[in-house]
């Protein structure tokens, strides 16, 4: 027998995720990953749109209506995170403003070089 498909949490909360996202919007200007102002004029789709995002996603257990597990961000930084964590991004995001986007992820990066420079006390 074919198994139901997973409902989406995210529309479990309904109402209760819209009042939050419309405090998001009210309290906040700044996206959290970039650190650029957020203009919330600009609609969906455009990658500069408001969003907001789950801290901990909804996917590893976070709460889309805890206040403090979410936070305003652009729409693009929004899709780089995905479910990686916020310093994950971070560092996506300065690597690519930078032109230091190497492709690879930022912790393949450390452990290549902490074991390739690994002191021998470690």
């Amino acid at each position: 027998m074919p198994q139901k498909p997973k409902s989406n949490p995210r529309s479990k909360y309904g109402s209760r995720r819209k009042a939050m996202r419309k405090r998001v919007l009210a309290y906040y200007d700044t996206c959290y990953l970039c650190g650029k102002p957020v203009d919330k004029t600009i609609k969906t789709p455009d990658p500069l749109s408001p969003e907001v995002d789950e801290i901990v996603p909804v996917s590893r257990g976070g709460s889309p209506t805890d206040w403090n597990n979410v936070r305003l961000t652009h729409r693009q930084c929004n899709q780089l995170k995905k479910a990686h964590t916020a310093a994950w991004a971070q560092a996506r995001i300065y690597e690519k403003e930078h032109g230091l986007d190497t492709g690879v992820a930022p912790e393949a990066c450390c452990d290549a070089y902490n074991q390739k420079n690994r002191h021998s006390n470690w």
